[in-house]
């Protein structure tokens, strides 16, 4: 399962965006599985307001404490939004689990404890089969006052792994620094657009296969462009190698 949080300052726009249809139609049924207080029902979008009842309450803690709802550079925004994925040959989840693997990543990252009443208000959304995105004001309830959780990032992504494990789930690498980077947003619509795979995956298979059929530096640079891609050096001033780059010949960005 693989989690990715980003902070804002809108939870209204994040909100409508997700329970909307999405830039290409892609949000199918959106709908909300879990929520701060339980009452998922209460908090289905209306067919004239939509999810403005959602929003409203979601965003009061925010306003009582004054918090402005554009960004403030230099600033991180008080929004928690956090994606949860699972692997493409992962079975699908009802939402009653996801609903589940929603309260279970809040609690287990320390954003939003289990039986707090007076925590941050949150909603889990569910528009495609694979994946769920989480959406938190951080305000307590009880004092409106804003809060950071402490190590949110490795909390979550040791959540993720105990909830793979225990559902049978792909297991994803742990918060240790050493997985490799999945490709973004903006290469992963790239690649569909030119029909081909995210530049990151050819590449890092690429390395490999040179790495393993190499036994020195030369060799492995001359493995790489012999299969068409471009090897930049990075040598210490004693001319010793320290790294490399590699790319795809003719592929740069805008």
């Amino acid at each position: 399962m693989i989690t990715r949080v980003v902070h804002g300052w809108n939870v209204g726009g994040l909100v409508t965006y997700l329970m909307g249809p999405g830039r290409a139609q892609e949000h199918v049924d959106p709908r909300v599985i879990a929520t701060w207080d339980g009452r998922e029902a209460v908090w289905q979008p209306e067919p004239e307001s939509g999810p403005a009842a959602l929003i409203r309450a979601l965003n009061a803690p925010a306003l009582a404490a004054g918090l402005p709802s554009r960004s403030i550079e230099g600033k991180r925004g008080y929004v928690w939004h956090c994606s949860a994925r699972v692997a493409a040959g992962d079975r699908v989840l009802s939402d009653g689990e996801w609903a589940e693997i929603a309260r279970e990543l809040l609690d287990g990252s320390g954003v939003a404890a289990r039986g707090d009443a007076g925590g941050p208000r949150w909603a889990a959304v569910r528009h495609a089969d694979d994946h769920i995105h989480i959406a938190v004001v951080l305000v307590r309830q009880d004092d409106c006052r804003r809060f950071w959780p402490s190590w949110d990032y490795p909390r979550l992504r040791a959540t993720a792994n105990r909830i793979e494990k225990r559902l049978g789930l792909t297991i994803t690498a742990a918060a240790d620094g050493t997985a490799a980077k999945a490709p973004g947003r903006g290469e992963t619509e790239k690649a569909l657009r030119q029909g081909r795979e995210p530049a990151r995956v050819e590449l890092a298979r690429a390395v490999r296969k040179a790495a393993v059929a190499s036994t020195g530096v030369e060799e492995f640079v001359g493995a790489l462009e012999a299969a068409g891609y471009v090897v930049a050096l990075r040598r210490a001033p004693s001319g010793d190698p320290l790294g490399f780059t590699v790319g795809r010949r003719g592929d740069v960005t805008a």
